[in-house]
């Protein structure tokens, strides 16, 4: 783990992307639209007003869309 305290692992196609933390943090989409990647190759789209509460699982994000996507991120304390 670097000292951002994410640590980086390839994904099953092999996407440098894909990524964990240790902490716990709350994003909100703000503006535009983005791409929640998860093991596995699932993927989530994510608009203005969700929330996403993310517990230090592996996963990645990816623009895909002619605009840009604004999100807040609110980290809330370390996995244990």
């Amino acid at each position: 783990m670097g000292a951002s305290g994410i640590t980086v692992e390839a994904g099953q196609d092999g996407d440098a992307a894909m990524h964990a933390r240790a902490t716990i943090d709350d994003n909100v989409v703000l503006s535009g639209k983005i791409d929640l990647e998860l093991p596995g190759g699932k993927v989530h789209t994510l608009v203005p007003g969700d929330l996403l509460v993310d517990s230090g699982d592996p996963h990645a994000w990816k623009n895909r869309y002619d605009e840009d996507c604004l999100f807040l991120v609110n980290n809330v304390g370390f996995t244990s």
